[in-house]
């Protein structure tokens, strides 16, 4: 039986928000950074519309970076890079795109993680910009202002509010469970009402569901996407 870690040696997400990646995939990354995988991390914003005015915003978000900081040291994140998009604003816009190119080819993932069609608008727009960056990340162009070209041979997308009717690929997170839960435990700027005690039920409550679905008590869900041919 094949595994992810036969797959990866390096994985980079692509997540809106400084959660995302937890909520998503981030038993999976556990998993593959204890298993001695490079996993790097790219948020696209701080996720700050929660704040009212500027100085409010200042102060989430060097709140949530902290946390982040939290997150990496719990799930094995060796680097992430946080792109101060405007939360709520995120558009497939010339700029973004190339971005997410430069990184897709200075990171040289052979895993790319991203969002897949969701309720969120930052998900929508980074679902957008994903898949088609990753498969010009692989052509002859632009490689003097963007890096060489890198083909990435696995981009796979994660649920976060929308769960899967059909996926690829179940991800068993039995082991590194715990790991995710404590990562989102860290997320404390989402203190509000009952919100991050409702995420976490959720995210069990899916974890399990997958973990049916395999036999095993925990796992995460995945659906591959071919953004460019893969030679036989």
């Amino acid at each position: 039986i094949m595994k992810i870690e036969d797959l990866v040696d390096r994985v980079l997400v692509f997540a809106a928000h400084p959660d995302d990646e937890i909520i998503g995939c981030g038993g999976t990354l556990a998993r593959l950074s204890e298993a001695g995988k490079a996993v790097y991390v790219a948020t696209y914003t701080y996720g700050a519309t929660a704040a009212r005015s500027k100085e409010e915003q200042d102060k989430m978000k060097q709140r949530r970076k902290k946390e982040t900081e939290v997150t990496d040291k719990i799930l094995g994140v060796k680097e992430r890079v946080i792109l101060d998009k405007p939360s709520q604003g995120v558009t497939n816009d010339r700029q973004t795109y190339q971005e997410t190119i430069r990184l897709i080819r200075y990171y040289k993932p052979d895993l790319i993680l991203t969002h897949s069609k969701d309720t969120h608008k930052d998900h929508n727009a980074i679902k957008g910009i994903v898949p088609g960056a990753a498969y010009q990340a692989a052509e002859e162009i632009m490689e003097k202002e963007l890096g060489k070209r890198w083909h990435t041979p696995n981009v796979w997308l994660f649920e976060i509010i929308r769960g899967f009717g059909e996926y690829s690929f179940c991800v068993d997170i039995t082991n590194t469970f715990e790991k995710k839960v404590e990562a989102m435990k860290a997320q404390v700027s989402q203190q509000r009402t009952d919100f991050l005690s409702g995420l976490i039920q959720r995210i069990t409550g899916r974890a399990v569901i997958r973990g049916a679905d395999i036999g095993v008590k925990y796992a995460e869900a995945f659906k591959k996407i071919d953004t460019y041919p893969t030679p036989l």
